[in-house]
Parts: C-alpha cells; sequence; structure tokens
C-alpha cells in the first residue's frame, strides 16, 4: 500500500493523474456500488456471505490507497 502512495505522490501535481485517482474514487464509493459487485462477479463469487465480504475487501483496499495518498 505504501509502495503505491510513494509511486504517485511525486506525479499529483499532474491533472490526469488526479483526474485518473479521481474516478477511481468515484467508481469505489461504498462496499455496495457497482464496481466492488463487479469484482465480485468477474471473480465469480455467488455466495451471499462470501460475496459481501469480498466486496467490503476491495471496497477497503481502494479507498486506504486512495487516502494514503
Amino acid at each position: 500500500m505504501a509502495q503505491l502512495a510513494l509511486i504517485l505522490r511525486p506525479h499529483l501535481a499532474q491533472g490526469i493523474v488526479v483526474e485518473g485517482l479521481t474516478n477511481i474514487a468515484e467508481l469505489f464509493p461504498s462496499p455496495v456500488h457497482v464496481d466492488p459487485r463487479n469484482v465480485a462477479t468477474f471473480l465469480d463469487v455467488h455466495d451471499t456471505d462470501d460475496r459481501q465480504v469480498l466486496m467490503r475487501d476491495v471496497y477497503e483496499r481502494v479507498a486506504a490507497r486512495l487516502e494514503a495518498l
């Protein structure tokens, strides 16, 4: 997680980097939003409980990486 922040921080002055990070943040605003669901679908997780855990995990990972910036 820290490595990604170290790589991206020097580039945060570039508009395209900020735009990309903003787009990612907009795609993962909550664990039940469409993109965490898309990850669960892509990984072919059908069990309701497993799917909910995966969606929460995906959301939290993305949020933590964005917050580290």
